[in-house]
């Protein structure tokens, strides 16, 4: 049996913007385009965490917790763009950062937070969200 059919997929539109995604049919979830767009439901448009997410403060304090010797505070656009949007693991052009689809930037440690790596920019690389997602403390699972 197939991917396709075990989970067959449709355009929806999303519930909160109307943005038109592509989801699993399920009609026990909400259809939602984004992060900010699934808080909206979860949290009602009053109580939706604002889009005050900021990802290099939350990397750095992540380095932090991790108890990495060098923290460095960089932007990811920066990473994408030295890396010109190519994941170094597969070499396909990454989409912009979307928690819902495979081909979306990331950015990866090439040594891992975990194995104490610094949390630099020069020790920073771009992964599409497929291949960060099978890497396990710095050793990528080749597929």
């Amino acid at each position: 049996m197939g991917e396709s059919s075990r989970h067959p997929k449709e355009q929806r539109p999303c519930v909160v913007c109307g943005a038109v995604v592509v989801r699993r049919v399920d009609a026990s979830y909400a259809t939602t385009c984004s992060v900010r767009c699934r808080s909206v439901v979860q949290w009602g448009h009053r109580l939706a965490p604002s889009s005050g997410y900021d990802w290099a403060q939350d990397a750095v304090k992540r380095a932090r917790a991790a108890g990495v010797a060098i923290v460095e505070v960089f932007d990811r656009a920066a990473v994408f763009a030295r890396d010109e949007w190519t994941c170094q693991l597969c070499a396909i052009r990454c989409t912009d950062p979307d928690p819902y689809t495979l081909t979306a930037a990331t950015v990866d440690h090439v040594v891992a937070l975990a194995d104490q790596g610094e949390h630099s920019r020069a020790n920073a690389q771009t992964l599409c969200l497929s291949c960060n997602s099978s890497k396990q403390a710095g050793i990528a699972q080749k597929v």
